[in-house]
């Protein structure tokens, strides 16, 4: 028999919230919360549909890099195209390009990831990328594990199987802890009881914290809840993400050539969308 979750203790306590509000017109029920039980893969379903949902995703953005030593903030143009592409155009105060990331998993030339430095003039390849971004952000982020995250995703979850489920003392948020078999890590998530949104995950190896992520400020987008909010903190480290969006827009098409670094990009700098 499919594990549940118990919802009898959660509909009591709507109940006496309901007496409470009997003067007021009733809203909109979540079905979920009608039922007695909630099957864990009714659970699994929903996040899995949410992010079968999502095949591109564009916004401006602000994005705050913090670390022990530094704290920094950009104005950027966020656009990512499924599980498979991303990219970060940065800008100054004034709209010109400081800087281009791309990560593509369909590089013509089998190089996934790609900077250009216009100020420099020249463009960072492979692994040269990953020390540049040391360097110049004090971050140094796996965009392959990263890339569903930035439109509210969890890495990796088709593949996850979970161990551990409950419902948390205050029956606000479904708990979950799951294998990752390749990895052999544990991925803990917990996810909103009312509205079955993901907001908080956290990789644990060992028993020690790898990296936590946040997702908050959901709003409408279209026929999508979205995080405008997303925080990344990297444990080991002690390095801090924080991305804060402005009016994305969610499957409005982005061409696959977004992701191709062109030479006319590389003399006349992107300017946006």
């Amino acid at each position: 028999m499919m594990p549940v979750i118990s919802l009898r203790r959660l509909a009591a306590v709507l109940w006496m919230g309901g007496l409470l509000a009997a003067c007021q017109t009733p809203g909109p029920v979540a079905p979920h919360l009608q039922q007695e039980t909630l099957a864990l893969d009714t659970l699994l379903g929903s996040l899995k549909q949410r992010q079968q949902g999502v095949a591109d995703l564009k916004s401006m953005v602000r994005t705050t890099v913090e670390n022990p030593k530094v704290r920094q903030s950009f104005k950027q143009a966020l656009v990512l195209k499924n599980d498979e592409a991303f990219r970060i155009d940065t800008y100054n105060v004034f709209g010109q390009t400081l800087g281009v990331f791309i990560y593509n998993e369909n590089q013509p030339q089998g190089v996934r990831t790609v900077m250009y430095d216009p100020a420099k003039n020249r463009v960072f390849v492979g692994g040269e990328v990953r020390h540049v971004l040391q360097e110049t952000l004090g971050l140094s982020l796996d965009f392959r594990e990263f890339l569903p995250v930035f439109y509210g995703g969890i890495p990796r979850l088709e593949r996850l199987r979970v161990t551990h489920a409950r419902l948390s003392p205050d029956k606000s948020i479904y708990q979950l802890i799951a294998r990752d078999p390749v990895e052999g890590n544990e991925v803990w998530i917990d996810v909103d009881a009312y509205t079955l949104l993901p907001v908080q995950l956290m990789r644990v190896e060992t028993g020690q914290k790898i990296y936590t992520v946040q997702w908050d400020d959901y709003r409408s987008v279209g026929e999508h809840r979205f995080p405008h909010q997303i925080t990344i903190h990297l444990k080991q480290r002690g390095e801090i993400l924080t991305v804060k969006y402005t009016d994305p827009q969610i499957n409005s098409g982005v061409a696959s050539d977004t992701f191709l670094l062109s030479a006319h990009e590389i003399v006349v700098p992107a300017t946006g969308f």
